[in-house]
C-alpha cells in the first residue's frame, strides 16, 4: 500500500504526463472545481484556463520531478512542494501545490510555480 505522500506524489507525476494533461476525465479526477494556478509569469489561472492550455501541448511535452516534500497543513489539506525539469528548454521550476480531501479523494485547488535561476 502506498504512503500518502508516495499517492500524491504520483499525482503530481501524472499531471506531468502529456496523455493525462490532454483527458479531460483524469484533470477533472485530479483538479478541484475551484483549482486555481500562479503561473510563472505571475498571472492567474482559473481550472477551465490551465485546461484549455493543457490541451494546446505538443504531445512531446517532458518533464520530471524531483525533491518532492509533502506537508500535512490540516486534517484534509496537504502541500506539496518539488522541483521541476523541463527536458525541451532545460528550465527548471519549484513548485508548490495544495491538496485537499474531498468525498471522492485528493484534489489540487491550488498551484504555483517560480522558475528557478540559471
Amino acid at each position: 500500500m502506498k504512503t500518502l505522500a508516495e499517492k500524491i506524489k504520483s499525482y503530481e507525476e501524472r499531471l506531468l504526463k502529456p496523455d493525462v494533461r490532454k483527458s479531460l476525465e483524469e484533470v477533472n479526477k485530479l483538479l478541484a472545481d475551484d483549482f486555481y494556478e500562479i503561473g510563472k509569469s505571475g498571472k492567474t489561472f482559473t481550472k477551465s484556463q490551465v485546461i484549455e492550455s493543457m490541451q494546446k501541448e505538443s504531445d512531446d511535452y517532458l518533464v520530471s520531478l524531483s525533491n518532492f516534500e509533502l506537508r500535512e497543513l490540516d486534517t484534509d489539506l496537504l502541500q506539496a512542494t518539488y522541483k521541476t525539469t523541463n527536458h525541451r528548454s532545460g528550465i527548471s521550476a519549484i513548485r508548490s501545490t495544495l491538496w485537499r480531501k474531498n468525498a471522492s479523494g485528493w484534489q489540487a485547488i491550488f498551484h504555483q510555480g517560480t522558475p528557478t535561476p540559471d
